[in-house]
């Protein structure tokens, strides 16, 4: 990605964050914890989202170390001027499991073939 394309995307993201309110970008932040793909334009991203929640002055030091990195491994929540650690349950990583789960059911009951008991031959 060019130098001017990198720029673009500053300005753009910039100016969608810009009119946010805090808890929008706390929820924008949670968005990503647990994502594990990984492209420039989501770097840019998170840099211009990082900016935006300081901006606030929310106390984000439980995120953001002194380099500047960000800390996407767990949920926050907004209390007073400063996030904290959230106790709830990461949905996508639940709605995986339950998906593993249903499908395991569903093969154990016969619904769906065991692949790893199918004759390939066949």
């Amino acid at each position: 990605m060019s130098t001017e394309q990198n720029g673009n995307l500053e300005a753009r993201f910039r100016n969608q964050l810009s009119d946010k309110s805090r808890e929008e970008l706390i929820d924008l932040f949670n968005r990503e914890v647990g994502n594990i793909g990984w492209v420039s334009a989501r770097g840019i991203y998170l840099i211009e989202l990082r900016r935006a929640i300081q901006k606030t002055g929310i106390d984000c030091s439980i995120v953001i170390d002194d380099s500047g990195g960000i800390n996407l491994k767990r949920r926050v929540k907004l209390s007073g001027d400063k996030l904290t650690f959230s106790s709830g349950i990461n949905l996508r990583k639940l709605t995986g499991w339950l998906k593993f789960r249903y499908y395991l059911i569903l093969i154990k009951a016969g619904v769906l073939p065991n692949k790893s008991r199918t004759n390939l031959s066949k």
